[in-house]
């Protein structure tokens, strides 16, 4: 026998393969782990807090705005708002809504840069 052949018996897969001859047609191509260990790396993540804000960006914002609703809501039965005026308090979840969205839109353009 020769010592590839007792190496790779021996679990050393990646020795039995370096010691392996170039000549022999039957010999199993390099892995590609060693390729990828050799190759340059191309793009390096960096991750901060501001990635988990991003993430559940939308959690937090349905948070707030069903909050906002409620509270408007609440305010409107308890306190004896006339339908207008409670109208005019509901409006502003579009204006919330908008607001998130420009918070969104800067968050994710500084995570870009």
């Amino acid at each position: 026998r020769d010592r590839a052949a007792l190496q790779l018996e021996a679990g050393g897969v990646a020795a039995a393969l370096a010691l392996r001859d170039s000549s022999d047609a039957n010999a199993f191509p390099a892995p590609v782990a060693d390729a990828l260990h050799d190759a340059p790396k191309t793009y390096l993540e960096v991750r901060t807090w501001l990635h988990v804000v991003y993430a559940f960006q939308r959690v937090y914002e349905a948070h707030a705005l069903w909050f906002q609703a409620l509270a408007t809501f609440g305010f409107a039965r308890f306190l004896v708002w006339d339908v207008p005026y409670a109208f005019q308090i509901f409006s502003t979840l579009a204006i919330t809504l908008n607001v998130s969205a420009l918070l969104s839109a800067g968050l994710e353009a500084a995570l870009a840069a």
